[in-house]
């Protein structure tokens, strides 16, 4: 089975602007101006960090990160590329759509519209390219579930999976039985 996940934007992605002040402090620029604006931002900086927390909470401590290139072979697909389509083994793959997912916290009401209206598009052209680029595939788009839509709907996850093992032809070569 080829797994396929789509990196996502999290609400710690949106903590340059804290990062670029923690560099400044320790720089000593604007010092005592730093540190005010610092502590104004702590509520926003816990609500974001829980909101991080609670996205990654029971996906696994070995969770695969991206290669040291920043490339990896779903890019390639969603790329339009040709690479990685020519499988040779049945895949399924299980995709969110939309997703359930909160925009960082400090984003506005326009900013909350434009990050589900990004991540729903994206998704809809990974959807799209993995259909387009391996026609066997075997595609289920699960609404409303979170990326790591195995943690969200662990249950329809496993259907899924039961349901698409039933239909993989065995032979001896294998040594495996239903």
């Amino acid at each position: 089975m080829l797994f396929i996940a789509l990196p996502i934007p999290t609400p710690i992605s949106t903590c340059s602007a804290w990062r670029k002040q923690l560099e400044e402090l320790l720089t000593h620029e604007h010092e005592a101006n730093t540190i005010s604006k610092l502590l104004a931002e702590l509520p926003k900086l816990q609500e974001t960090l829980e909101a991080e927390q609670k996205l990654w909470a029971g996906v696994p401590a070995d969770y695969p990160s991206l290669p040291s290139d920043g490339f990896r072979p779903d890019d390639a697909i969603l790329l339009g590329q040709r690479k990685y389509t020519e499988i040779k083994v049945p895949v399924l793959a299980i995709f969110a759509n939309p997703h359930k997912q909160d925009a960082p916290p400090d984003y506005d009401a326009a900013g909350r519209a434009a990050f589900g209206r990004n991540l729903l598009d994206r998704t809809t052209t990974a959807i799209k390219a993995v259909r387009a680029g391996i026609p066997s595939a075997h595609v289920v788009v699960i609404p409303n579930a979170d990326h790591f839509v195995y943690v969200s709907n662990e249950a329809e996850v496993l259907r899924e999976i039961s349901a698409f093992v039933t239909t993989l032809p065995l032979t001896q070569s294998t040594g495996l039985s239903r």
